[in-house]
């Protein structure tokens, strides 16, 4: 398979009580370096069918491994054509890329994953805007690394092993160090976000909504440093009574683990389930 050609690969809805089957073609370099793992493409609604989207894992021969269906999307505002295109806009960037893509990108700027672009030309539009929000809107202490780098697709190199989230400007997901496919976080910030009248209305609701998950992740960290384990049904109510929060949920807990292990490189393993160990002693 040479880099230039496309591959063509036939998709078939994965919804029930939809039979709708299309080939589509996508770009051969994208499976250059692939060795194992899957290139993981968003299908839009429009693509394969009129009412639904979902995601394709491909392997490095064109074959398709599994589908993922997505239930939830991004609600973006598109400008009218006779509109003037802004020089930052966060709608511009999620309707270039996709709205998976992003969900990716915001989950590798939480966990301060390494994000690596592949671009088709010299001069990207997508890299100044992308840049430019990610500058406007991060917190100050999360703007002082560059964590996003574009590289012409030429230079794509073998990036198996390296711990990054590596994908192509139109979408394509080459690499990603998380199984992971459902970002219920990154929507609701997201989402937030983009229901915002401006960029910088934008840029403040993005920000304070990351800044306050990175302060529970903080009280989390502070606590593991002063305890041998925590149990995470007490972690649970210790996060409730802290932020005045109603309910935390198994996925916030799981989250925070997420952010622990890779920004802060915390051994999350201290957080246990009471209800194992208690199996534990049990069998004991």
């Amino acid at each position: 398979m040479s880099v230039e050609e496309e591959v063509e690969i036939e998709v078939k809805c994965p919804y029930e009580n939809c039979n709708s089957t299309k080939i589509i073609k996508v770009p051969g370099y994208l499976f250059k370096t692939k060795q194992f793992g899957t290139v993981k493409i968003q299908v839009n609604k429009g693509v394969v069918c009129s009412e639904h989207q979902f995601i394709i894992f491909v392997d490095k021969k064109g074959l398709i491994r599994s589908y993922e269906k997505i239930d939830a999307q991004l609600t973006i505002i598109k400008k009218a054509k006779e509109e003037p295109i802004a020089k930052l806009s966060l709608n511009d960037v999620i309707d270039k890329i996709g709205e998976f893509p992003a969900l990716n990108i915001t989950h590798a700027l939480l966990l301060n994953i390494p994000i690596v672009i592949f671009k088709n030309k010299e001069k990207s539009e997508l890299e100044d805007n992308l840049i430019g929000i990610c500058k406007k809107f991060l917190p100050k202490e999360f703007k002082e690394n560059e964590s996003i780098k574009f590289l012409l697709r030429k230079n794509l190199k073998n990036i198996e092993n390296l711990n990054v989230l590596a994908l192509d400007e139109e979408g394509y997901i080459i690499k990603s160090p998380w199984e992971i496919t459902s970002f219920e976080f990154e929507k609701e910030l997201l989402n937030k976000t983009l229901g915002a009248k401006d960029i910088n209305a934008q840029s403040i609701i993005f920000r304070q909504i990351f800044e306050n998950l990175i302060k529970k992740v903080e009280f989390v960290y502070e606590l593991l440093r002063s305890s041998e384990s925590l149990y995470e049904e007490d972690l649970k109510i210790k996060l409730a009574e802290k932020f005045l929060q109603k309910k935390v949920s198994d996925y916030d807990i799981d989250l925070i683990k997420e952010i622990l292990k890779y920004r802060y490189l915390e051994n999350v393993s201290k957080i246990k389930i009471r209800s194992f160990d208690k199996l534990k002693e049990s069998l004991w």
